[in-house]
């Protein structure tokens, strides 16, 4: 029996109510649909990009690694590579240690030389959102180039929250960094080149920890060794 057919019930008023139960149903699936779609966006992500201008091309990649790796690449002007990693590490919230930048939520290349990533970091206190966009300039005929990394960080917890960021830049300069001065030969040709009279030797390492030796002995060696040691290797050439 159609809706037509029941009894007390007039052909036109059952025809009415199928029509808009049919409507009810096509805007609830119309509806569910809309919801499916904006809740679940498929955003650009990238595990590495290269910018370039002119000749002059930036690359890094392991953008999502979250290790030691992190931006490993390569800054090439004038055919020599002048880095060997860019990367960012951050401090926030509940966290004891830095972390990288690792949880990328978008990735896009805006031009040829224009990159834009955004991270949303948890901090144990609340999330923080880094935006990175990267603009890769040429200079002087491709002689020199300019890499400016733009940072926008928003707190999204609703709360305050404090936090450090941190840059690691490993520089690879192709043969034109110099030597390592790892004895005084080495020291007064650096110096020779670069046509200075006087330098100063910082106590680094050992000579600056002595002083957190509780016993007051073995301070004392461990100062007059470092002493004998600058002495016969630096001081006494020169």
């Amino acid at each position: 029996m159609g809706l037509g057919d029941s009894p007390g019930v007039p052909r036109w008023k059952a025809e009415l109510a199928l029509f808009d139960w049919r409507e009810r149903m096509r805007r609830k699936v119309l509806f569910a649909a809309v919801v499916a779609f904006s809740v679940s966006p498929v955003l650009a992500q990238l595990d590495d990009f290269t910018l370039t201008d002119g000749t002059i091309s930036y690359s890094e990649r392991n953008l999502r690694d979250g290790g030691a790796g992190s931006g490993l690449g390569d800054f090439m002007v004038g055919g020599t590579d002048h880095m060997f990693q860019n990367w960012f590490w951050f401090r926030g919230g509940s966290l004891g240690n830095e972390v990288a930048l690792s949880n990328q939520t978008f990735g896009s290349l805006t031009g040829a030389n224009i990159a834009d990533l955004t991270y949303v970091e948890a901090t144990g206190a609340g999330d923080l959102q880094f935006d990175l966009r990267y603009t890769l300039t040429s200079h002087n005929n491709d002689t020199r180039g300019d890499m400016d990394i733009d940072i926008t960080v928003t707190n999204l917890s609703g709360q305050r929250l404090f936090f450090d960021m941190f840059s690691y830049t490993d520089y690879d300069l192709g043969g034109t960094l110099g030597g390592v001065a790892k004895d005084a030969e080495t020291w007064l040709a650096a110096m020779d080149e670069g046509d200075m009279e006087t330098a100063v030797l910082f106590p680094t390492s050992i000579g600056l920890t002595a002083s957190l030796i509780w016993e007051p002995d073995v301070a004392v060696e461990v100062c007059r060794a470092y002493n004998r040691f600058m002495y016969e290797e630096f001081t006494r050439e020169n």
